[in-house]
């Protein structure tokens, strides 16, 4: 039961000294110099790195032309003892972003969609002939990989909604010969599955028709029988339940949750005679994360996610002696992503907010930690600005966590930006984050507030976000904006609102319920009629409507109450310029969400810019359009707030 690898977006150019050259930079009495915008949102230099399973090799995402930052992002492998280096493709129109080594070393397998479209299809390709085939060639549907850890290292598990749209099953892949057998058809609504080493599937997290959860099992046989050993209210479902593994050695299932209390605990839950065990628990933050001894599969390790993350060992072992031998040299967030099927080993990454994520090969028979890459090594850390920890109290009592990055060699107050992060079902980290680091390098201080409804902070601050779209969720960000005016932090006549997806939709609301606070806001991809948005989920999100309903509200039932906090029905409020930016082919926020509001700030002659992007979805991944956004944005910001601007030509970004 190895650690789940993650896949994580970073950006990185090729050469500062190279990217300086030619360029124009208006530094405004800055003290850091002013880092070119394809610096810090060029396209990656090395980023994902995972070994194989027999221990040989190492993959990696990276440009396929190394010294253009535009180049699309492909798979590249080396070899771990002559150090030669190839990539699997040479030549993409789209960046490839989520892979995994495949359980024989041979092959490794990736995820594709079209121009974002998330109808996600996997492919296979051969590490030494570089032939590339196509499991799931199918329309319309969304392929998931679920394990590739079976004792049979042909065969790996995954989900296809092949059968019917909203319910995806799972099947065995047989990668040598590309059959797909259908192994557990979906009981209904299943958000997560648990397997055994013979993929067989013993568990799953299935919603329930209220909103909430409940965790059924079946043995080992693979009888269709399913059984509910547990059920979870929506209060305990909401960001607050997760199936992290079936145990075949201890024949029990990890999960996280809060069943009985208010923060996420690790336990473990005895599949035979359904007895529960608290193994870690912290009474003010999430546990977010478990690793496991890889013979015992018990439980050395966890992380706790406080202002920074935490670590906290059970037992000495190898994840005991990968943490200290890390800690020897390197401080920041530790997080071990993968190692080789002998536990030998392992990747380990190294981030904090001054330092982008860096990565190191930790080998258990010699004890030793080498250095693989970092992944924007041209980034100068002097010139990145510290995220520092602050928490303030809301109007109605509750208190609310956040960060704080002011820029270098400014006086306060200063322009602020208020950034909201997405979700909501997420929370603000500490850690390094392109968009605050561009914004404080341009002269403005970034403030990003965990509001109620984010996560980590124990279910009853997520259940607060309840029905309060638009509501109490709002206030938070408005009383956080006012904490940094009192602080004398922020310029009060320079405060911008920026988000994306729930924080485009926050930045909206911005500027249509509070129109005299903020100067400016930036809506990227951001919700404007809570109707229309409910009512556009797609299919492979039909499990989590009800969760969906009862956090935001029921469009069928309460549309008169989500039209109120619903931007676009207050189009005439709004008195700030607006920046809005949409993906042509997003499935989570439809076009249709930006196109109505701005049809109506055209007919209302508001002040807008609008960036629409044919080829991309919810995220912007080609480095080129990134670069254009970015460098429009920028722009814009300095009108208005009169941070800094880089000078450089239109095409360039």
């Amino acid at each position: 039961m190895k650690h789940i690898i993650r896949f994580r977006v970073s950006l990185i150019a090729f050469s500062l000294a190279f990217i300086l050259a030619g360029i124009s930079l208006k530094t405004s009495n800055q003290s850091a110099p002013l880092l070119p915008r394809k610096l810090i949102f060029g396209n990656a230099h090395m980023v994902d790195v995972s070994i194989s399973p027999c221990g040989t090799h190492i993959a990696y995402i990276a440009r396929v032309n190394e010294n253009d930052e535009t180049s699309p992002l492909t798979i590249w492998i080396q070899d771990l003892n002559s150090l030669e280096k190839k990539p699997l493709f040479r030549s993409l129109q789209r960046s490839i972003k989520r892979y995994c080594w495949a359980p024989d070393s041979l092959r490794i397998l990736y995820l594709q969609d079209s121009d974002g479209d998330e109808n996600w299809r996997l492919y296979g390709i051969d590490s030494v002939t570089e032939q590339s085939v196509c499991y799931t060639p199918f329309d319309n549907c969304t392929a998931c990989i679920l394990t590739t850890e079976g004792t049979d290292p042909s065969t790996i598990a995954i989900t296809l909604n092949k059968r019917t749209p909203d319910l995806p099953d799972v099947y065995a892949l047989n990668l040598t010969t590309g059959e797909l057998t259908l192994s557990c058809v979906n009981p209904g609504a299943i958000s997560q599955w648990a397997l055994d080493k013979q993929l067989n599937v013993r568990a799953a997290l299935r919603e329930t028709v209220d909103g909430g959860k409940e965790l059924i099992v079946r043995g080992d046989t693979g009888e269709s029988c399913w059984k509910v050993v547990r059920r979870y209210s929506p209060e305990e479902n909401n960001g607050s339940c997760s199936l992290i593994a079936y145990s075949t050695c201890k024949n029990c299932l990890y999960l996280l949750e809060s069943k009985g209390c208010n923060t996420r605990r690790l336990i473990s839950l005895d599949v035979t005679t359904e007895e529960s065990t608290i193994i870690s628990q912290d009474l003010f933050y999430d546990i977010t994360e478990a690793y496991f001894d890889p013979d015992t599969e018990e439980v050395q390790a966890v992380i706790c996610e406080r202002e920074k993350l935490e670590w906290h060992i059970f037992s000495a072992g190898i994840y005991e002696r990968i943490y200290k031998a890390i800690c020897k040299k390197h401080q920041g967030n530790i997080e071990v992503l993968n190692s080789d099927k002998y536990a030998i080993r392992f990747i380990v990454s190294v981030e904090r907010d001054t330092c982008p994520v860096s990565y190191y090969l930790y080998d258990d028979s010699s004890h030793t930690v080498i250095e693989i890459c970092k992944s924007r090594p041209y980034l100068p850390e002097e010139a990145l600005c510290k995220s520092k920890p602050i928490s303030l109290e809301s109007r109605d009592g509750l208190t609310l966590h956040g960060y704080l990055t002011l820029p270098q060699g400014k006086k306060r107050p200063v322009p602020l930006i208020l950034l909201v992060h997405g979700g909501p079902w997420l929370r603000e980290v500490w850690r390094y984050n392109p968009i605050t680091q561009w914004l404080a390098n341009r002269g403005y201080g970034v403030l990003s507030i965990n509001y109620r409804g984010s996560t980590g902070y124990g279910k009853e601050f997520t259940n607060a976000g309840n029905k309060e779209w638009g509501g109490a969720m709002q206030h938070d960000l408005i009383d956080a904006a006012t904490w940094s005016i009192q602080q004398g932090i922020a310029d009060p006549k320079r405060i911008a609102i920026f988000g994306a997806s729930y924080g485009g939709y926050a930045a909206l609301l911005g500027a249509t319920d509070t129109p005299d606070f903020f100067c400016c806001a930036v809506a990227i991809v951001g919700i404007s009629n809570l109707v229309s948005f409910l009512h556009s989920i797609p299919p492979y999100w039909n499990f989590y409507r009800a969760r969906l309903y009862h956090a935001i509200g029921n469009p069928d039932t309460e549309k008169a109450f989500l039209e109120s906090r619903s931007p676009l029905f207050k189009v005439d409020a709004i008195k700030i310029p607006l920046f809005i930016a949409q993906g042509a082919r997003d499935p989570r926020v439809p076009q249709e969400e930006s196109e109505q509001i701005v049809d109506a700030l055209r007919k209302k002659g508001i002040p807008h810019t609008y960036l629409l992007f044919e080829d991309e979805g919810h995220m912007v991944v080609n480095a080129h359009n990134r670069l254009r956004l970015y460098g429009t944005l920028e722009k814009f910001l300095a009108q208005i707030l009169g941070g800094a601007c880089e000078e450089v030509p239109a095409t360039a970004g």
